[in-house]
């Protein structure tokens, strides 16, 4: 299995001011991850989404997968790779100066 770290993105977004604007960051940039692969089902990116708004409020880590058919997305990345073509860890960070950044590491 071989591990690619895809450059850090960051955003202009202090800790206590985590907002909407940060989560559609990162809902693009998971959307421009599965462009290449999801050909059906790309209503999947909606519920992708929904589950950023429900489930991302601060610095924390999840999986995103992507194959012909759709998405998954969540926290359990053995349940994620076992039906994905293609998988990432995705990590939430804040810096000291409190910059979010948007780490992309692809495990599969």
């Amino acid at each position: 299995m071989s591990t690619t770290i895809t450059p850090t993105r960051s955003f202009l977004c202090y800790e206590n001011m985590f907002s909407n604007a940060v989560r559609a960051h990162i809902f693009g940039e998971l959307a421009d991850l599965a462009a290449p692969t999801v050909k059906f089902y790309r209503s999947d990116l909606y519920h992708d989404a929904g589950w950023l708004n429900n489930h991302v409020n601060g610095p924390t880590t999840f999986f995103y997968g992507v194959r012909e058919t759709g998405t998954h997305i969540g926290h359990d990345g053995e349940l994620i790779a076992a039906h994905s073509t293609h998988v990432w860890q995705v990590d939430i960070t804040v810096t000291d100066r409190g910059k979010w950044e948007l780490h992309l590491k692809l495990i599969k």
